[in-house]
């Protein structure tokens, strides 16, 4: 698609060196136009991105184990940081984590990154903020069992809410 574009092409390869030991390279390719502007030739480089690409590839590793975990339980779970404001009051959590159960149960999928009292206002109605500010300012586990009828839903659940670093 480049070539037939002519704009520049970037790309990232496990290239084998001379050793026989593979290493992430980063591909450029700009294409050099003449005169009247055709495509003359092309400048490639090539950027050795190993010791960044390395713990990278870690990382996402990681991720997807962690995601595979949450995915795999029959539990609903979600990660929360907590969101205060300048005095340090806690005033929501986003949503930075959900797992396969808790979209099925909620019919979900797209509540990473919001707001929890956006998404679901009606947690502040049937108790369920203050419990987890609870958990937050106690450090303690905290849970309990409700009926939640807001935002299209209509169930009873059972929850537990532990704090994982500030929210």
């Amino acid at each position: 698609a480049a070539i037939l574009s002519g704009r520049t092409l970037t790309q990232e390869h496990r290239i084998c060196n001379t050793n026989g030991e593979y290493r992430w390279f980063q591909i450029r390719s700009e294409p050099v136009r003449d005169e009247q502007g055709r495509i003359s030739e092309w400048f490639g480089a090539a950027t050795d991105i190993h010791e960044r690409k390395t713990p990278e590839l870690a990382i996402q590793a990681s991720r997807d184990l962690l995601q595979s975990v949450l995915d795999t339980s029959l539990v609903a779970m979600s990660v929360l940081k907590a969101v205060r404001n300048e005095s340090g009051e806690l005033q929501d959590f986003i949503i930075r984590l959900t797992n396969k159960e808790l979209e099925r149960q909620t019919g979900r999928t797209d509540l990473v990154g919001k707001h929890y009292t956006v998404e679901y206002p009606g947690i502040r109605q049937a108790g369920l903020f203050d419990l987890m500010k609870q958990a937050l300012e106690s450090g303690q586990p905290t849970g309990m069992e409700y009926y939640y009828g807001f935002e299209g839903l209509n169930n009873w659940f059972s929850c537990q809410f532990v704090k994982l670093e500030d929210g």
